[in-house]
């Protein structure tokens, strides 16, 4: 299991130069728990979207009640704590939810 990423965290990571540097970053430090989710554009920006896997079982737990019910769901604490959201930018920039 890995720690949440923290603000303190956030601030200790290198400047990235693009997207592929980051998620690169982000892939060796956590390898398989670090998963491409989605890729939307946000006030013109294009971001990646990952979790990163904090509690592997909650968080396959909650795929699968979600695959089964084929609705988001919001409020069951073992899954929503289960991961942590990161966007990455294509200029390399982190946006990671606390």
């Amino acid at each position: 299991m890995h720690q949440r990423i923290t603000e303190a965290d956030d601030q200790e990571l290198p400047a990235f130069e693009n997207s592929e540097e980051a998620s690169a970053y982000f892939k060796e430090k956590y390898g398989d728990d670090f998963i491409l989710k989605s890729s939307k554009e946000i006030n013109g920006e294009q971001i990646d979207v990952y979790v990163l896997v904090l509690d592997r079982e909650a968080f396959r737990n909650g795929e699968e009640k979600w695959a089964k019910a084929h609705q988001e769901i919001i409020e069951e604490s073992d899954f929503t704590s289960s991961f942590q959201s990161i966007g990455i930018g294509r200029n390399g920039e982190v946006y990671i939810a606390y």
